[in-house]
């Protein structure tokens, strides 16, 4: 279950979303204006990104890690609004931001209610929401606040003289920040400040490590007709076990001649969304050992699809082609996704009997 965050720790958050509030810093700041707090806690770096320049969403994003601080500039690149919104998903932040009432969930009310805050009007009531890779937005838990805590009440010195007229200072290069750092002198905590480099980080590695006796196993099984196979979103967000709406995948195999649907089963959540589809191999290698046969080819669309199987289908000498068209396939998705409703679990997992979660609506990222 999630570890809410307790009273004295929503009092500071809402009091510093106050305080901002009150500097409104989008008056004077860009949302491609970073700067950045190095956490004395966890010693990460989180960059802050301030929005509401364009007068629609008026919210500060700290971005978590380089990793998030280079995903932010590469979402910023996207032209295609849909696409753009995904990989804003994929990206590890924390956000408050300023919404109106109606906005705002039974949680958050409560909250404000308990706690005795007072707002109206238009983008006046602070929200506080999580962003994960996979996952859609949700309430923060309480090592979020504590994080949230920290770096808003440093971005918020900085804020403060945005706001008084001064400038944030020209990077030396694209890949220097004004970083606020905290530093221990006779047992105290001192911020000062520094420009740092930020060079681009490692992409995280999937290391997939396939069992080597199932692997072996499956060498030996005959190999019996072709498949085509797909990894599809499904169109309403699921559900964990901590209650918290995810974008599931669903690995989508059907037999080339007969269009059967051999197995529409939801893949396990990732560490990220290429984790995530990742973890497709272990379920397909599975498979094939329940079978008790291997295809003797698989088909698929895209070329992500075809370097995600290669090494597995190298090792058991499957031939694995790219098709534009995949007739039977399409037909199964078309199908499933019409029947896609408060039951979609017993319809879509055609292998086993284990009971997935229910769908949910959520109003969506902004």
């Amino acid at each position: 279950m999630l570890n809410s965050p307790n009273n004295a720790q929503w009092q500071q958050l809402y009091t510093i979303a106050d305080r901002i509030k009150g500097l409104a810093p989008w008056k004077n700041l860009y949302e491609d204006e970073l700067f950045g707090v190095r956490d004395p806690v966890t010693g990460q770096d989180c960059f802050i990104s301030v929005m509401g320049q364009g007068g629609n969403h008026y919210a500060i994003g700290v971005y978590i890690g380089a990793l998030a601080l280079y995903q932010f500039w590469a979402v910023h690149e996207v032209d295609n609004d849909e696409m753009a919104l995904q990989m804003l998903l994929s990206t590890r932040q924390l956000q408050l931001s300023f919404e109106d009432r109606e906005a705002l969930e039974n949680f958050d009310r409560a909250i404000i209610k308990q706690l005795g805050h007072k707002y109206r009007g238009r983008a006046a009531w602070p929200m506080f929401r999580s962003f994960r890779p996979g996952y859609l937005p949700w309430r923060i838990d309480a090592a979020e606040a504590d994080l949230l805590i920290r770096t808003l009440e440093q971005a918020a010195e900085v804020l403060k003289r945005i706001a008084a007229g001064e400038s944030l200072p020209e990077p030396v290069d694209e890949e220097s920040y004004l970083m606020r750092i905290p530093d221990m002198q006779a047992g105290s905590l001192i911020w000062r400040e520094e420009m740092v480099r930020i060079p681009p980080p490692p992409l995280p590695e999937l290391n997939i490590q396939l069992e080597v006796a199932k692997v072996e196993a499956a060498r030996q099984l005959p190999k019996q007709r072709t498949i085509e196979l797909d990894i599809a979103m499904l169109p309403e967000p699921v559900v964990d076990e901590e209650g918290r709406p995810y974008l599931a995948a669903m690995l989508l195999i059907v037999d080339n001649q007969s269009g059967m649907v051999l197995v529409s089963e939801l893949l396990p959540n990732g560490e990220t969304p290429m984790h995530t589809v990742a973890n497709a191999l272990y379920v397909l290698l599975d498979k094939f050992n329940h079978w008790g046969w291997t295809p003797g080819a698989i088909h698929v669309r895209h070329k992500v699809a075809k370097e995600l199987l290669t090494p597995l289908t190298q090792m058991l000498g499957i031939k694995l082609k790219t098709k534009s068209q995949l007739p039977m396939l399409d037909e199964a998705l078309e199908f499933l996704m019409a029947r896609f409703d408060s039951t979609w679990a017993e319809d879509f997992d055609s292998d086993e009997d284990d009971e997935a979660p229910p769908p949910v609506r959520h109003r969506g990222a902004r």
